[in-house]
């Protein structure tokens, strides 16, 4: 039945995804539940957000919902402008808002949330450049996002690497995208060193990069028995949709959509990577693999012919999500 409802486009479907994101994150608002990230080495822009919050539980709650919230309509406009659908569907963004919530840690302000958003403005602006005649302006764009997505979290910083492939996929790489795409990259640290230079504090930022973590963080963590669960269900559920993806899904599509859904796939690669490189907020690192798969979890949800199958499909991963919940409050 939800899949049947958020698959539809109606005045309404917005109300309702408003809707199932309070209620995904009632225990984090019933309970305050919101940690507390470690600031203190942390990113620059992120240090700036929370301390707009920090010390008011329900302010910081508050405000990673609204996040969420314009990030799952992002979500659906990426798909929808893109045409990435085969119909105007509020699915994907829904199924981003499960996703996200899909974790305690998650219900709370954290850098990796923050870099979402400008990681979704990349993308959006990435998929558009195909095929537009100021592709270099995009370029630049996409480059200075990916920046402003680091200065919240560090490993977004990967994602400039993601951009240089893009480029290569839209036999657009050459010099001249080369240096626009730094140029955009570089221009907030320009101005951001400028800034500590100015005021002294260069040398404490530079320290600061050493204390974000080890290499290989992923082995040194303890996963309890609901959570390694939760992890094969969730890969498992990512191999169908990926592979029925690329291998079925885009294979009668013409060359743009083919070309769009590879740059998705990359941000797959990418956010899946990067995984392996140590942060201090491991915790929620996995946030930034829901974007790709919640597109690929709408398609798969769609192409499945027998419709109570991904129902059922569904509501499995729903039950893991409330169950996760309820595991943590008692």
């Amino acid at each position: 039945m939800l899949i049947r409802t958020f698959k539809k486009n109606t005045p309404a479907t917005p109300v309702l995804l408003f809707v199932a994101g309070l209620l995904l994150w009632l225990d984090g608002f019933l309970f305050f539940r919101s940690l507390t990230p470690e600031v203190n080495h942390s990113e620059p822009l992120f240090r700036l957000l929370f301390s707009l919050v920090d010390g008011n539980p329900l302010l910081n709650i508050s405000l990673a919902f609204l996040l969420l919230l314009v990030q799952a309509f992002i979500v659906n406009y990426i798909v929808q402008a893109n045409n990435l659908l085969a119909k105007t569907s509020w699915l994907p963004g829904f199924i981003y808002m499960v996703l996200m919530s899909s974790d305690p840690a998650m219900l709370s302000l954290n850098p990796v949330l923050a870099a979402n958003l400008f990681l979704l403005f990349a993308l959006a602006r990435a998929m558009s450049a195909y095929g537009e005649g100021e592709v270099m302006r995009e370029v630049f764009n996409v480059g200075f996002l990916i920046a402003l997505a680091g200065l919240f979290y560090y490993p977004a910083l990967a994602f400039f690497l993601w951009l240089i492939i893009v480029l290569a996929v839209y036999f657009l790489l050459s010099l001249r995208g080369l240096i626009a795409a730094l140029l955009g990259f570089f221009t907030p640290f320009f101005f951001l060193f400028t800034w500590y230079y100015l005021t002294d504090q260069h040398l404490e930022r530079i320290q600061d990069l050493s204390k974000l973590g080890t290499p290989l963080e992923i082995t040194a963590q303890s996963y309890s028995l609901f959570s390694i669960i939760m992890m094969m269900f969730l890969a498992l559920l990512s191999f169908i949709a990926l592979t029925r993806l690329m291998v079925l899904y885009i294979s009668d599509k013409p060359v743009r959509i083919r070309k769009r859904f590879r740059v998705l796939m990359l941000f797959f690669v990418f956010s899946l990577a990067s995984t392996f490189v140590g942060n201090v907020h491991f915790d929620v690192h996995h946030s930034l693999m829901m974007i790709p798969l919640s597109v690929a979890f709408a398609v798969l949800f769609f192409e499945i012919r027998r419709k109570w199958v991904s129902e059922l499909v569904f509501y499995l991963l729903l039950a893991l999500v409330i169950a996760g919940k309820v595991i943590e409050l008692v």
